[in-house]
């Protein structure tokens, strides 16, 4: 499987420097964030990319929203783009306007300007129908059967986050990353693996679950550039 679906290692390089690049803005510029999705279970199940994903997924609470669009410029000097989803650049998912909070519910993503690879920003709010859980923001995603229906947060499991490692350096993840995996994968994410989408070419891939072989636990290797072996601290974060 792995070896089918390969990204090239310069590209591997290149969204590891990306993954590295938004970990230390956003903590510099005190934005919390936490890796989830494809990203997360990299991280659990590769301890890094997994070899046949092709972007990188975080997650912020809508209350950061206004700090993250204080570091545009930032990131502009940088050599990154960081800006709001346009409807094209969201699987033609419009933005859902103004949440009571008034903070837009559109979803945010920041990239090399030189490559294509990215990361997906999800925009999280406090459940409405349930205080206990955290989920997406974007009513779409609130509502389809790969967003909020299965792949909520518990607010337990969650917060604080804490340091994980992500290659050769850590990242911001939930505390127990499982149960999330396990409510929103299935009791077979460590066992069975699927490619859906190729961020590089657009395109949906129908492959069904497979059984994962030795070598598809491996991850790429991260670059020398990206090291950085100490652990940030706990956010223990009053939510």
């Amino acid at each position: 499987m792995a070896k089918k679906f390969n990204i090239t290692k310069k590209q591997s390089d290149e969204l590891y420097e990306l993954i590295r690049f938004t970990h230390d803005t956003l903590t510099k510029h005190k934005i919390d964030y936490w890796i989830t999705d494809g990203t997360l279970l990299g991280a659990v199940r590769h301890s890094g990319l997994i070899p046949w994903d092709d972007d990188g997924d975080i997650c912020v609470m809508a209350d950061q929203i206004p700090r993250l669009k204080k570091i545009r410029a930032y990131c502009d000097k940088k050599g990154y783009e960081l800006d709001q989803m346009e409807d094209e650049q969201n699987d033609s998912i419009p933005c859902c306007g103004k949440g009571k909070n008034g903070t837009d519910e559109c979803d945010w993503y920041i990239g090399n300007k030189k490559h294509q690879l990215g990361c997906d920003i999800f925009v999280m709010i406090t459940d409405p129908k349930k205080q206990s859980r955290v989920t997406f923001s974007n009513k779409y995603w609130r509502n389809a059967p790969s967003g909020g229906k299965k792949c909520y947060y518990e607010r337990v499991h969650l917060f604080p986050l804490v340091p994980v490692h992500f290659g050769n350096f850590f990242v911001y993840g939930p505390n127990n990353p499982v149960e999330r995996l396990n409510h929103c994968y299935g009791n077979d994410w460590n066992s069975h693996a699927q490619m859906l989408y190729n961020h590089r070419t657009g395109k949906w891939h129908k492959g069904s679950l497979r059984l994962m072989k030795s070598d598809d636990f491996k991850t790429i290797a991260a670059p020398k550039k990206t090291k950085n072996l100490n652990p940030p601290g706990i956010k223990k974060l009053k939510r």
